[in-house]
């Protein structure tokens, strides 16, 4: 089933200070793409490139550039689809669409309406409401200022992708964080091997030497600071939470069913392709199996 069901609706011509906004706004996500480009570029003319014109590194140089082309190229497909899908804005009419996941026609039938299918509510027991969307809000979405949209399974709104992070972008994003730490070990590990075994230090000066190595100086501080940040994440997918929901709730996840499922929910049910920047197919973003309902359907 296609996860990206909404209902769009056609924002107003922005004004002078608008476009400034939105000017702005590409600024993080064209420094992330240059900065990435320019580690790649640089790993690949300066390191693997002579490797491949030396006869005796042909082989070595060869696997090299391909690993790297792979690596860099599912880090800019995840980066890219992490920015412009959209995350999943709750349709004004949601609860028609509920129950239209053709995978799960059982739920028209045992359930009377959508609302008996939610596990989260306001303090005072009644079903939460956005009075700025005019809508009653499905279990996880949450409503974004930044957007001016209620968002499905809402994570946060992360200026770095220029866009929020939600139920169809969320895989994502994930793969994002962790193929950085991939990519940062893999061009400096091999990088720094021919600094450390192979490199005449005499030729430092060389400005193609100096961009590799400050390129992979980079790349190593990236990589190890986006380390700790995609393992915060990974444990909230163990976990079934959301950023939003592990501020706010307490204790363990309304929606945790167990780490398998749980990894499931948000990288698909094939976990051949869990790192792959593929869509994921579970679900369609109005209900989810919960620790009260843990085969409300499969994961």
């Amino acid at each position: 089933m296609n996860r990206q069901i909404s209902v769009h609706t056609i924002p107003p011509s922005p004004g002078c200070g608008e476009k400034c906004c939105i000017a702005l706004s590409i600024y993080p996500v064209t420094f992330v793409v240059g900065l990435i480009s320019w580690i790649s570029i640089s790993y690949i003319t300066c390191f693997t490139v002579p490797k491949l014109l030396d006869k005796g590194a042909l082989v070595q140089g060869g696997l090299y550039s391909i690993v790297c082309v792979i690596l860099i190229a599912l880090l800019l497909t995840a980066y890219l689809r992490a920015c412009l899908t959209q995350p999943g804005f709750v349709p004004t009419n949601w609860e028609e669409l509920a129950f239209s996941d053709p995978k799960n026609p059982h739920l028209a039938q045992k359930f009377p309406n959508p609302h008996s299918l939610m596990v989260e509510y306001k303090r005072n027991g009644k079903i939460r409401y956005c009075r700025k969307c005019q809508l009653y809000k499905p279990d996880r979405s949450h409503h974004c200022s930044d957007c001016n949209r209620c968002v499905m399974k809402m994570d946060h709104h992360c200026p770095w992708v220029n866009n929020c992070v939600g139920f169809n972008n969320h895989k994502f994003f994930i793969l994002f964080l962790l193929y950085i730490p991939i990519n940062a070990i893999w061009l400096c590990g091999t990088g720094g091997h021919f600094f450390i075994t192979q490199f005449n230090w005499d030729d430092i000066s060389e400005p193609a030497n100096i961009n590799l190595l400050i390129s992979l100086c980079i790349a190593g501080i990236f990589g190890f600071a986006l380390f700790f940040f995609g393992l915060f994440h990974l444990n909230l997918v163990r976990m079934n939470q959301t950023t939003i929901e592990n501020l706010e709730q307490e204790g363990e996840s309304l929606f945790d069913v167990g780490c398998f499922r749980n990894c499931g929910s948000v990288f698909g049910r094939a976990t051949w392709m869990w790192m792959l920047p593929v869509a994921s197919d579970v679900g369609n973003g109005f209900y989810y199996p919960n620790k009260y309902q843990p085969d409300l359907f499969v994961v």
